[in-house]
C-alpha cells in the first residue's frame, strides 16, 4: 500500500454519523491502521503505521494497549514504545491487545494477556511491545489480532496460533489455552496466505483458494454445513449459486458479536 500523507478522518467516538463531519487525526505518511472495540466505544482502541515503520496508537489503554508504557488512555496518538530499531509493517488491534509485524518478520505483542493471547509464555498484560515466542528460525509474513486469539502465517505457508482456545479457535486440536504459539493442524500440503481471527473462531485462505475455518460454529460461521464447533481446520462447502473463486487475498470473516464469547476483563 503507498504511503498517504495527511490526516485519518473519524467520527466522534470512532462513528460516522449521517450528517455529520470527520474529525482529522493527525497523522503524516500513513501506511495502515487498526481498530477495535473491545467493549463499547469506552473501549476502543487505533493504531496507525508511519512510513518510516514507527507505530501511533490512541484511545483506551486500561490494558496497556497503547504501547507507551502506561494505562492512560489517549485521545491523541502516542508513540508506540518499539524496541530498538524496529521497522513495523503492520499492525492488527484486537480485544484489548494489538500485535505488530516487523520487517524481520517477527511479532511484537501488547495489552492485554488474559489468556495468553500475547505469545510471551505467561498471563502477565505488558504495556510496551514484547516480542512473541515464535520459534527460531520461522519468519512470518502476515498477522490477525481476535478477541483473546492470535494467528500468524508463516514464509512456508503454515499457520501458527496463540491464547484463547475455549471453542477450539487455536486449531491444534484440543481446547486448551495456549500462551506461546502452536501450529494450526492444517491438511498436509496446504500452503496458507491469509488469515482472520474473529472473537472465538478463525480462518485462513490457502494459495489454492480454499477457506479452511475452525472453533466456534453456533451460527454456522465455519461453513461445513453444521452447527458443531470445529477443534481443527474444516472445510467450507461452497452453495452451488456461488462456485465462483474468492478475490485473491480475501479472507471472509467478522467478528460474532457477543455470541459464544469468553467474557474479557474491563
Amino acid at each position: 500500500m503507498k504511503a498517504q500523507t495527511g490526516g485519518l478522518m473519524a467520527g466522534r467516538h470512532g462513528r460516522r454519523w449521517p450528517g455529520t463531519a470527520g474529525l482529522a487525526v493527525q497523522l503524516v505518511a500513513v501506511l495502515a491502521v487498526a481498530a477495535m472495540a473491545g467493549g463499547g466505544a469506552a473501549a476502543a482502541t487505533s493504531a496507525a503505521v508511519s512510513a518510516s515503520g514507527s507505530l501511533r496508537a490512541w484511545g483506551d489503554d486500561r490494558h496497556g494497549q497503547l504501547g507507551d508504557g502506561t494505562t492512560t488512555g489517549s485521545d491523541t496518538p502516542v508513540a508506540v514504545r518499539l524496541p530498538a530499531g524496529t521497522t513495523v509493517i503492520a499492525v492488527r488491534a484486537g480485544g484489548k491487545y494489538s500485535l505488530a509485524l516487523t520487517s524481520a518478520g517477527r511479532v511484537l505483542g501488547w495489552g492485554g494477556n488474559f489468556s495468553g493471547q500475547l505469545g510471551v509464555g505467561t498471563t502477565a498484560d505488558r504495556h510496551t511491545p514484547v516480542p512473541v515466542k515464535v520459534p527460531r528460525g520461522i519468519r512470518v509474513i502476515a498477522v490477525s489480532a481476535g478477541g483473546a486469539h492470535s494467528l500468524a502465517v508463516t514464509a512456508a505457508g503454515r499457520v501458527l496460533a496463540w491464547g484463547d482456545n475455549e471453542y477450539g479457535q487455536l486449531g491444534d486440536g484440543t481446547t486448551k489455552d495456549r500462551h506461546v504459539p502452536v501450529r494450526v493442524k492444517l491438511p498436509a500440503g496446504t500452503r496458507a496466505v491469509a488469515v482472520g481471527a474473529s472473537y472465538n473462531y478463525s480462518l485462513a485462505l490457502t494459495a489454492a483458494g480454499q477457506v479452511w475455518a475452525w472453533g466456534h460454529n453456533g451460527s454456522g460461521q465455519l461453513g461445513d454445513g453444521t452447527r458443531a464447533d470445529s477443534h481443527v481446520p474444516v472445510r467450507g462447502q461452497r452453495h452451488p449459486a456461488h462456485q465462483h473463486d474468492p478475490g485473491p487475498g480475501q479472507v471472509p470473516g467478522g467478528n460474532q458479536g457477543n455470541r459464544g464469547r469468553r467474557r474479557q476483563p474491563a
